[in-house]
């Protein structure tokens, strides 16, 4: 996947080995939920931004619907059981410091991650 390979080429450029694994995974969740959830032809959009000790992964699209875990409750909140569909937005919550979603200005919806990163090897 094209989102998958930006965010592998992106962290190694930014010399973030240790978070590539996690934030590949993050990226083809969020970026397959928008592909499958949002009818029609598609914009999506992923973007990366590093801070010092924080990288922010941000996929767009243009379904203005807040994402849902499969229990029916909103993201960051906790998960008692994983259904056999929607298990990503929880693996996503799992795997990043944090995660958060708002509405676009010109319509549709972020879905935010936020990694923290000491530097090293593993988080």
């Amino acid at each position: 996947m094209v989102a998958r390979r930006m965010a592998r080429e992106t962290l190694r450029d930014w010399e973030l080995p240790g978070l590539v694994d996690d934030v590949e995974l993050c990226v083809s969740e969020l970026v397959g939920n928008s592909v499958r959830h949002v009818p029609g032809e598609r914009r999506i959009g992923v973007t990366f931004r590093y801070w010092p000790r924080r990288l922010f992964l941000e996929v767009a699209d243009e379904d203005p619907r807040p994402p849902m875990l499969p229990s029916g409750g909103r993201l960051g909140r906790e998960l008692d059981l994983l259904p056999e569909n929607g298990r990503g937005l929880f693996i996503v919550q799992s795997l990043a410091d944090a995660t958060w979603w708002a509405p676009r200005e010109q319509g549709g919806k972020s879905v935010f991650c936020r990694f923290d990163w000491t530097g090293g090897g593993a988080r």
